[in-house]
């Protein structure tokens, strides 16, 4: 609960810049498209793909709360913490937030290769290559929303949408 608490704190209070990002209309009306288009694609993979839906009701409550736990501790560690120190550490940096996503993109793949304990070693790959992607997504929309509550419930939609939970 105090971890919980914590977190929700520090997804509300963060901010890594002074100011809003400038970003120009069509960037805007752009990352509105894509992020549709991805939302729409987790949506689809779950009704299409998963499995969860043919599981009794207290395993989709079981599932829905480990995958809300994940994204709420990785969220919080990588684009929350990590982040923030990163974009510290570099600031001096003509490119430290490009620097600081590439680290903490990096850095999210990598805690994933923990997965070679119970996986083979192509999937684990396949899996830390997606996580990288999708770091390099999240840090995207960390800098342009300015916290992290909005990236827990994109990683919780894919760690459902997925089936990494099951």
């Amino acid at each position: 609960i105090v971890f919980t608490m914590a977190a929700l704190h520090f997804g509300l209070t963060t901010k890594v810049f002074d100011k809003r990002v400038k970003t120009h209309r069509a960037v805007k009306v752009l990352t509105a498209v894509y992020f549709a288009l991805l939302g729409l694609m987790v949506v689809m993979n779950i009704f299409t793909h998963s499995m969860v839906f043919k599981l009794p009701g207290h395993k989709i409550v079981s599932i829905a709360l480990i995958a809300l736990s994940a994204a709420i501790c990785e969220e919080f560690l990588f684009r929350g913490i990590l982040f923030n120190i990163f974009t510290v550490a570099l600031r001096k940096n003509k490119y430290n937030i490009f620097w600081t996503s590439v680290i903490c993109s990096v850095l999210f793949g990598l805690f994933h290769l923990i997965n070679l304990f119970h996986q083979p070693l192509v999937s684990t790959i396949g899996q830390i290559i997606f996580a990288m992607a999708l770091g390099f997504i999240l840090s995207y929309l960390r800098i342009l929303s300015g916290a992290i509550r909005a990236l827990m419930r994109w990683s919780t939609a894919v760690c459902v949408s997925d089936g990494s939970v099951l």
